[in-house]
């Protein structure tokens, strides 16, 4: 018999089942910080988003990624950042 879904439920499944997260890169890459949550901003482990993060410099230049226990701080480092 079927279930009801809550919306998390629903989304990590959907997620799960197309196996592509079409994440707001253009948004997290804004030159801020950004705190994204595990299951929230994000599917699957953190490890493994923070693993992305770093290969997406590739098409978006230098990133910094710091894991938090819930989740990553993301910020796109601009010229300005560095000294």
């Amino acid at each position: 018999m079927g279930r009801i879904l809550n919306d998390d439920e629903a989304v990590r499944l959907i997620f799960r089942a197309s196996n592509r997260a079409k994440y707001p890169w253009h948004d997290w890459l804004n030159g801020e910080y950004w705190y994204l949550i595990e299951g929230t901003d994000y599917f699957g482990t953190t490890k493994a988003f923070r693993e992305r993060c770093y290969r997406m410099q590739g098409q978006h230049g230098k990133l910094s990624v710091f894991v938090m226990d819930d989740g990553v701080i993301l910020k796109k480092e601009t010229d300005g950042d560095r000294s």
